[in-house]
């Protein structure tokens, strides 16, 4: 599935490369689950950014349903804007995407 992520939430169009850096790297670690675990830390170094943005942008994404995330660094991807698999696992998916407490 092809998803679009709407960036209005971008208000700072000076971010907006290292904003798209970070989405792409998102679904570039996303494994057929969805989940997956890394450190704003590790996000900030790839991207060459300061720990506040990622975390900023983080909140952004979680606000516009990209992502739900935990402060440990977990992050599920929402299935419905990107997924790669059948669509009987990706209801699986879904389903557990609907149970994920997000910390935000």
């Amino acid at each position: 599935m092809v998803g679009v992520l709407d960036l209005s939430s971008v208000t700072n169009y000076r971010e907006l490369p290292s904003t798209i850096q970070l989405f792409f790297l998102i679904f570039d670690c996303c494994p057929a689950d969805n989940k997956l675990k890394i450190r704003k830390e590790e996000f900030a170094k790839y991207i060459k950014v300061d720990v506040s943005t990622v975390a900023r942008y983080l909140e952004k994404f979680a606000k516009s349903n990209l992502i739900k995330y935990k402060y440990n660094g977990e992050i599920f991807v929402n299935p419905d804007i990107y997924y790669i698999g059948d669509e009987e696992w990706r209801n699986v998916v879904r389903s557990e995407y609907a149970k994920f407490k997000s910390d935000k």
